[in-house]
């Protein structure tokens, strides 16, 4: 080389971002659905744990080893042994495949495998979703649809990983989780 040098300083303007798909909004119309597309949306509960001033979990008073809530049937922790709060969210969910992604690497698939009890949740962009977090799915009644007035609550999934999805010039655009099956829990009603 003859001391020419490529210098990596460029200006990016609002033209330049206007030729990039906005893969938010493509997120929001497969998920809600838009002119051309049905809603694909999977509402599930973001459950979080609450936080005390040292940023350690809030124990319920079932809780009286630190190891846990030795009641599952405890009406303010269902089992957990921390108290919580839930928000529902928008989703959608896929199982784990062995197609060469982060997550096939993350749990060890082989060639060809899919396994149920392994998933990933797309969320948008600005979910507040965070690893120590449980994604617990909601039941649906025989029409497919959810009742919000008596929510019963379904799987329960560990977040392993969540990976920010980010567009050429850095903005953030979607969410994906990487999950592990918990248990399932029973019919328990969500307080509102």
């Amino acid at each position: 080389m003859s001391g020419n040098s490529i210098v990596f300083n460029r200006v990016i303007t609002a033209n330049d971002r206007s030729k990039e798909i906005d893969l938010r909004k493509e997120l929001d119309d497969f998920l809600f659905g838009s002119l051309v597309e049905i809603s694909k949306h999977y509402e599930v509960l973001i459950r979080q744990f609450r936080r005390d001033k040292v940023n350690q979990r809030v124990k319920c008073k079932c809780n009286v080893n630190n190891e846990g809530s030795i009641n599952p049937n405890c009406p303010l922790c269902l089992g957990e042994g921390y108290l919580w709060d839930e928000k529902i969210q928008p989703s959608f969910k896929g199982y784990g495949t062995s197609d060469g992604s982060k997550f096939s690497n993350l749990i060890n698939l082989g060639p060809g495998d899919t396994r149920k009890g392994e998933v990933v949740f797309y969320f948008r962009w600005n979910a507040d979703i965070k690893k120590t977090d449980i994604i617990i799915e909601l039941q649906k009644d025989k029409e497919r649809t959810i009742n919000f007035k008596s929510l019963k609550r379904g799987k329960k999934w560990k977040i392993q990983e969540i990976e920010e999805k980010r567009s050429d010039y850095g903005r953030l655009e979607y969410l994906i989780v990487y999950c592990t099956s918990e248990d399932l829990f029973n019919n328990d009603r969500v307080e509102p």
